[in-house]
């Protein structure tokens, strides 16, 4: 990919889309030949007749042939869903909101790629379309346990990917500096200074908090994409991206 260092990520929607699988390609009515019987005009194959059948289904030409009566079946047509969860807890403002902006622009490219292709996109929506693709994008700094948050993601889906987006502040605070820190989800305020043993002790914690949900994806079957919003590049987010086969370039 060549690279575009001036670009915005969501620059790149008009020349990436999302990656659906074929269990994607299996759900309700709509514009994209799936791999199910249904309605559609491509033929799919024959069945036997049985009663209750709609006559009108029968393929008469094979009656005549044969004298058996079959159903033509066809190929559903379908829309793929993406099911897009973008954080808007407090902690995603902190650090003057540079998770919040990059997860604004990440939403832009990933719906722009889903329209690439032939995808419709429910933002945070109540539940999970049947066999969607599910992408969540947080700085994953939440009280439940990864297995939590994912549960009633990875169930049905047909991809599941979770892109973090964590600020270098979050990641490597400054040694030797005192912050007054606040949790953004409780509001508690507590004054922390960072000598080597407290940065040892968060990096261990950061360690352990990554190490769990990438274990937890892997069970789940799904995807993780780690971003730094301070510095990074739109082609080298894409290619983050593409690595982890969320999405894939077109032409």
């Amino acid at each position: 990919m060549p690279r575009r260092t001036d670009a915005s990520i969501e620059s790149f929607a008009g020349r990436v889309k999302l990656v659906v699988s074929r269990r994607a390609m299996r759900g309700a009515s709509g514009s994209r030949l799936g791999s199910a019987a249904g309605s559609s005009l491509e033929f799919h194959d024959y069945r036997d007749y049985q009663p209750g059948d709609d006559v009108r289904s029968i393929d008469w030409n094979v009656l005549a042939r044969s004298d058996r009566e079959v159903i033509r079946r066809h190929r559903e047509e379908v829309t793929p869903v993406l099911d897009l969860f973008v954080d808007s807890s407090a902690s995603m403002r902190a650090c003057g909101g540079a998770a919040a902006a990059m997860a604004e622009s990440l939403s832009r490219l990933l719906e722009g790629a889903a329209s690439r292709a032939g995808c419709r996109t429910r933002r945070d929506p109540g539940s999970c379309a049947q066999r969607s693709v599910r992408v969540l994008v947080s700085d994953l700094l939440v009280p439940d346990s990864p297995e939590t948050v994912l549960a009633p993601l990875e169930r049905g889906a047909a991809a599941l990917h979770v892109i973090r987006v964590l600020p270098e502040a979050e990641r490597s605070p400054r040694p030797g500096d005192s912050y007054v820190c606040e949790d953004p989800e409780t509001g508690e305020r507590r004054e922390l200074s960072f000598d080597e043993a407290t940065l040892a002790a968060h990096a261990h914690a950061l360690q352990r908090h990554t190490e769990s949900w990438l274990r937890a994806l892997r069970l789940a079957g799904g995807t993780f994409t780690d971003l730094t919003p301070e510095g990074a590049e739109a082609d080298g987010v894409v290619a983050a991206l593409v690595a982890q086969g969320v999405v894939e370039v077109v032409a």
